[in-house]
């Protein structure tokens, strides 16, 4: 028993001839009991040795697999015909491209679409992408899936932000098919910015920054919490063209960057916003901005400069195990040379096991690849090469900063006190650093 706030939790008694120690400790768990799993895991260790595990579903959107054991005078699974072999099977794949000129047509083949990559089979015109269980790589995996479906080149998987449910997805793709341009067009992929939230005119606008991965899509849950105000987000030039991807300096990107911020809003004020690289791409925005009598703030989380990183990662195989690991186990990772193993090592992992931190799921089929992910390697390997030779400027006026620090700090992978250059260059910058504490680490 354990006593809390003078509340006694009562466990009735079992029968200890019917029980199992283990019902019994879940009996207790369920009461708010706590139990030591260390030891009782270390106690049963020797026990399991010999037996034999069954994968069971580990993420509650995962509706592709089956899970039950298969009798031997069942016909195998595959060849039963069920309503969900529309979208479990490659069909998407097998048709050929056709003329789409019937609104019900496009929206049944981007509901298909949705289908196949979310796993589920009760997706309607207003299903949402990111409500399903869409995250960041299922949100690759759905746009190059569209893009292969009605021969295109839809903006990016950020476009899923303000365009999240089949029917929203199915009128871009209409206005795209509707001119006489051909239907593989570069829609926007010189135009860095992209509206994240509508929110409310009322509030100031927020202008996020990619992370060192390039894609606004980890922010989405950020983006979700903020309601009424409008968010816009900065995402790295080309990211969803392989052919495209080139360095760019913290400088260039700073510059391309405002270039479409002050299309968007010539007159600001300017609400920057970036976590770890971003916050440094902020930086530099700011102090460009203020050179031309702009008015800016700069919100920061957990943002070292290249000078604070305590090593520098080059191979594949270490930038997967630094973004991965935490969400499993890539321990075979450590020391590989062979970058093309590396990759499929993750996409294999990713399709099977529940990584909890990013819901980092792929359903069977799919469309995510190695290539995919090499693009984003890569992407990852410029920018932490941009962040290293890059030194922070004075900027000509105060910049007031808050900056977001994670309390758990990662030995040998994050500095110890990543807000100190930035107390530094505010001192010199005469400009206000407000620094708080949150719980979780660097990556959550």
């Amino acid at each position: 028993q354990r006593i809390l706030s003078n509340n006694i939790t009562i466990i009735n008694s079992f029968d200890s001839d019917k029980t199992s120690f283990e019902e019994i400790i879940g009996n207790c768990w369920c009461n708010g009991i706590e139990i030591n799993w260390h030891n009782y895991y270390k106690h049963i260790c020797s026990l399991m040795a010999k037996t034999r595990l069954i994968q069971l579903p580990g993420y509650s959107f995962n509706h592709t697999c089956s899970y039950w054991v298969q009798q031997v005078h069942q016909k195998p699974l595959a060849l039963v015909k069920t309503n969900t072999d529309r979208f479990a099977s490659n069909e998407i794949d097998q048709q050929p491209h056709i003329k789409y000129n019937n609104s019900s047509i496009i929206e049944s083949r981007v509901i298909l679409c949705f289908k196949n990559t979310l796993g589920l089979g009760n997706i309607d015109v207003n299903s949402n992408f990111f409500d399903c269980g869409g995250n960041s790589l299922l949100a690759i995996s759905l746009i190059s899936l569209l893009n292969k479906e009605f021969n295109i080149r839809l903006l990016s998987p950020k476009i899923l932000f303000n365009s999240p449910t089949p029917l929203d997805l199915a009128n871009n793709i209409k206005e795209i098919l509707s001119t006489n341009i051909s239907p593989i067009i570069n829609n926007g992929f010189n135009r860095s910015i992209e509206k994240l939230n509508n929110g409310s005119k009322t509030f100031k606008p927020i202008y996020i920054i990619h992370p060192v991965g390039g894609s606004c899509v980890f922010y989405k849950d950020i983006i979700n919490s903020l309601g009424n105000v409008p968010v816009y987000g900065f995402e790295y030039p080309g990211l969803q063209d392989s052919t495209v991807i080139e360095y760019h300096s913290i400088q260039d990107l700073s510059e391309i960057y405002i270039k479409d911020l002050l299309r968007n809003n010539p007159s600001g004020p300017y609400n920057l916003f970036g976590s770890s690289f971003g916050g440094i791409v902020a930086y530099e925005m700011g102090c460009k901005l203020i050179k031309q009598g702009k008015s800016v703030n700069l919100i920061m989380v957990d943002t070292p400069t290249g000078q604070d990183l305590p090593k520098s990662m080059t191979s594949v195989a270490e930038i997967l195990h630094y973004i991965y690991s935490k969400m499993c186990n890539l321990d075979e990772l450590i020391g590989m040379d062979n970058d093309e193993k590396a990759l499929q090592i993750v996409v294999e992992k990713a399709s099977t096991l529940n990584i909890k931190q990013h819901q980092l799921i792929l359903p069977e089929r799919s469309v995510i690849t190695s290539t995919m992910l090499k693009r984003y390697v890569d992407v990852f390997k410029f920018n932490m090469k941009a962040m290293s030779t890059y030194q922070l400027p004075r900027s000509e006026r105060p910049i007031p900063i808050i900056y977001f620090k994670a309390k758990i700090r990662r030995k040998g992978i994050d500095p110890e006190f990543p807000e100190n250059s930035w107390i530094k260059i505010q001192k010199i910058n005469g400009g206000n650093l407000d620094c708080i504490e949150l719980d979780g680490d660097h990556i959550s």
